[in-house]
């Protein structure tokens, strides 16, 4: 007698995730889904320093929260007694922020609006932002800063993948320098208009393209009266050394640039600043 054995199999597929680079569940036309920017950005962005007549000393710290997309600012205050007070507010954007960077109003340290960029989710857009605020009094929980929000970039490009790093330029109000991720040329960037141009190529300067580089700083050298700027680790003044920078005539381009070993610090103590910011 014969017999007959089926033998059943079980094919489980699994779903592929929304997130996965490079696949996409929908027809061939259906772009790539996009995934979450990676999490190398620096928390602390810039600080915000209002124009007078804003009262009681007002200033603001601005950090971003990227996979949570949110825009953090600490102001803080001169409270009864002369005691600093503080206040937090977070600000849920519908994209992942990368960068944030104070508009100069001025002069260098003021300034209450700021550049914000980051990356959407739904298309892999970059985005850049003007954030201008209405501010009469010291911010509360009963009175939350109102920010009007300009769009000056929102594309995706070559070139233009994701801001890493938005600094001001010292020296022209309205302005500011800008990174991005994936070609690392410097760019400097009219805050009104959105219009950029290349302030130094990175194929000048290999530095640029460092990915532990994320601090940016600068002030007027009392001297000369350029306009010097330091690019550097972020976490330690020596780590992976720095490159400065120069812009002889203020016009935010870069005329002239400096290689700063890790040991080789004193090249930057050396700058006899007249005035200076550190983001």
């Amino acid at each position: 007698m014969k017999h007959t054995i089926w033998i059943t199999a079980l094919v489980v597929l699994a779903p592929v995730p929304a997130s996965f680079p490079g696949l996409s569940s929908g027809t061939q036309d259906t772009p790539a889904p996009v995934i979450r920017p990676p999490e190398w950005f620096s928390v602390m962005q810039t600080h915000l320093r209002p124009v007078p007549p804003v009262p009681a000393n007002l200033r603001g710290t601005v950090k971003v929260r990227t996979p949570e997309k949110i825009l953090e600012i600490r102001w803080t205050y001169d409270g009864s007694g002369g005691q600093r007070k503080l206040y937090d507010e977070r600000i849920e954007t519908p994209y992942w922020p990368t960068a944030a960077a104070r508009i100069c109003e001025g002069k260098p340290d003021l300034g209450a609006g700021m550049i914000v960029a980051g990356q959407r989710g739904s298309n892999g857009n970059t985005v850049i932002e003007r954030w201008e605020p209405s501010l009469t009094s010291v911010p509360s929980e009963g009175n939350p800063t109102v920010f009007t929000k300009s769009v000056l970039y929102d594309a995706r490009a070559p070139g233009k993948n994701v801001v890493r790093m938005l600094a001001p330029v010292y020296g022209i109000p309205g302005k500011v320098y800008l990174q991005f991720n994936d070609e690392r040329s410097l760019y400097v960037m009219d805050c009104k208009t959105g219009d950029m141009a290349v302030a130094l190529s990175a194929s000048q300067v290999p530095e640029l393209e460092f990915d532990s580089y994320r601090s940016f700083w600068g002030g007027k050298e009392a001297v000369t009266g350029h306009y010097r700027y330091v690019f550097q680790c972020k976490f330690s003044l020596y780590d992976d050394g720095a490159v400065i920078l120069s812009d002889y005539d203020a016009d935010g381009l870069i005329d002239a640039w400096q290689p700063v070993a890790h040991d080789e610090w004193g090249l930057v103590e050396a700058i006899a600043w007249e005035s200076t910011y550190l983001e």
